[in-house]
């Protein structure tokens, strides 16, 4: 078939078919624009007919995924129903390479998984939510899964495998601030270096990441492929903004050190230890996707305040743990208020697990590791043992009263 012909068979269907059949082969790393329209045999600019960007196609993608759960039904108990949905949604993801990734870092807006979202509030109406706990309660089920199907379907061992090349490394020249971008995090550690006198310097295990770096501005693009990891130092003399341009999948930040101006994840997060220092001036910290395992910690005594704007599951804030918290949830430290030099923290959208805590800027000898447990030897028992544990606070909210919000401390809004 000539590239004529090709265009005129070219449509949607056909698109998304094939770029399914390139997730399945190559990951989702691998799915890129060119490679697509390389397999269906036309240019670039005949795909872009059918497929805005690589942001839309991801959308479809995750909504071809979706076509293959079934609804839920709402006839039969909300238990048994949401239990079934899980497990359905688990066996379609599992069936595509990266699929749960796919599914946390695309947008709802496909008909497939409007259609599901729709069932789905419709189970929680029948069990006697209002619209807005069926809204923050589907988020919650929503994050539980495709947190839980992450992690079943990255190996952490394998991400540090592979053979390292020479650190790539910028000269500071006359940069007076810093400004990092990640564009795609895994397996990778940002630290602050006293010692190091360039902007930065990379450390890597596999292929090398592409750096493009100049008047202070650092961007990083890993390479795509499982075995590799990642450090990356930056120079301490510098304020520095980070921002995780496309998530974070098992991301430590070790900036206790660095003088932080900011700090953003755009993307969806999976594992991910933020250690900050002492802040100079209000510091955001931003997470716009969702957030499977989030820790954040800081230095005693430093002001913190954190803002849930679509709720989460497991929250633990300086020691008090809460079983699930609503949409709008805020929370303060003491002092916040009066302090003019503090942590404001916003979640943007869903989470399965939160914790804030105090103590030391840098992790000392001894201290418990960052939360990357391996992968539990049987997953499906780990799967119906969590979602029984979901379902049991769904349950427990449900039997306080439609009206009645979440137990939290006196400091929590």
């Amino acid at each position: 078939m000539n590239e004529g012909d090709a265009n005129r068979a070219l449509d949607r269907e056909r698109v998304v078919g094939v770029a399914l059949e390139l997730l399945d082969e190559l990951g989702l790393d691998a799915v890129t624009m060119r490679r697509l329209a390389d397999r269906l045999g036309v240019t670039a600019a005949s795909l872009y007919w059918h497929v805005r960007d690589k942001e839309e196609l991801l959308g479809l993608l995750s909504d071809a995924i979706a076509a293959e759960i079934p609804d839920p039904d709402a006839a039969r108990p909300w238990r048994e129903a949401l239990a079934t949905l899980a497990r359905d949604c688990r066996r379609a993801v599992a069936r595509h390479r990266d699929g749960a990734r796919v599914m946390i870092e695309s947008p709802p807006f496909g008909p497939n998984r409007r259609r599901s979202i729709a069932a789905l509030r419709e189970v929680f109406a029948g069990a006697g939510m209002d619209p807005e706990q069926a809204r923050e309660a589907g988020q919650v089920l929503n994050v539980f899964l495709t947190g839980l199907l992450v992690d079943e379907t990255m190996s952490p061992g394998a991400a540090t495998a592979g053979e390292g090349g020479e650190p790539l490394i910028g000269p500071r020249r006359e940069a007076t601030a810093g400004q990092l971008h990640i564009h795609g995090s895994r397996a990778m550690t940002i630290h602050a270096d006293p010692r190091l006198e360039e902007l930065y310097r990379v450390d890597y295990d596999g292929r090398a990441p592409r750096v493009e770096a100049g008047e202070g501005t650092v961007s990083i693009h890993q390479r795509q492929g499982r075995r590799m990891s990642c450090r990356v130092g930056l120079n301490t003399a510098l304020p520095w903004t980070v921002s995780l341009e496309h998530g974070a999948w098992q991301t430590t930040a070790e900036l206790g050190r660095l003088a932080l101006t900011s700090f953003a994840a755009e993307g969806g997060v999976n594992r991910l230890t933020l250690i900050l220092g002492e802040p100079s001036g209000v510091v955001p910290v931003r997470f716009a996707g969702g957030v499977n395992e989030l820790l954040i910690q800081r230095p005693a005594g430093t002001a913190v305040g954190i803002h849930l704007r679509r709720g989460s599951s497991d929250v633990s804030l300086d020691g008090t743990r809460l079983d699930s918290v609503g949409a709008g949830t805020r929370w303060q430290s003491a002092g916040y208020e009066s302090a003019e030099d503090r942590y404001e923290v916003e979640v943007g959208s869903g989470a399965r697990r939160i914790t804030v805590r105090a103590g030391a800027a840098e992790p000392e000898a001894g201290d418990e590791p960052p939360p990357e447990a391996p992968r539990p030897p049987d997953s499906d028992r780990v799967f119906e043992v969590a979602l029984e544990v979901l379902l049991d606070g769904l349950e427990r909210r449900l039997e306080r009263g439609s009206a009645a919000p979440p137990a939290v401390p006196p400091s929590v809004a």
